[in-house]
C-alpha cells in the first residue's frame, strides 16, 4: 500500500526529473539528497499505513500505538492528525489517556 501511494510516486517523478534535467539552476542534486528524500517519504508513508491498519482493527490508546510503531506519543499524534486532516481516519479511533 505504501508503494502504491501518491506521495511516493511524486518523489519518484521528482527524482526522475532531477536525473534528467537537474533543478532550476540545472544542477543535479547529489545522490545522498535524492536518497534522503526517498527514504524520508518511504518511512512516513509506511508508518501512516501501519497506523491506519492498527486503527482499522479497533480504537487504540496513544501509548499502545507508540509501542507498536516504535514512536513517541507525540509522533503518533502528529501522524494521526495528518491522517485525520486527509479524512482517512475518524477522530474517535485514537484513545487519549
Amino acid at each position: 500500500m505504501t508503494l502504491e501511494g501518491k506521495p511516493l510516486r511524486m518523489v519518484i517523478a521528482r527524482q526522475s526529473k532531477f536525473m534528467k534535467q537537474g533543478n532550476t539552476y540545472r544542477k543535479i542534486p547529489p545522490d545522498h539528497k535524492l536518497n534522503l528524500d526517498w527514504e524520508k517519504k518511504l518511512v512516513e508513508e509506511t508508518v501512516s499505513q501501519e497506523l491506519l491498519l492498527y486503527l482499522k482493527e479497533r480504537p487504540r490508546p496513544i501509548e499502545e500505538l507508540a509501542e507498536l510503531l516504535e514512536l513517541t506519543s507525540e509522533e503518533v499524534i502528529e501522524y494521526f492528525n495528518k491522517l485525520e486532516k486527509k479524512q482517512l481516519v475518524e477522530p474517535d479511533r485514537l484513545i487519549l489517556e
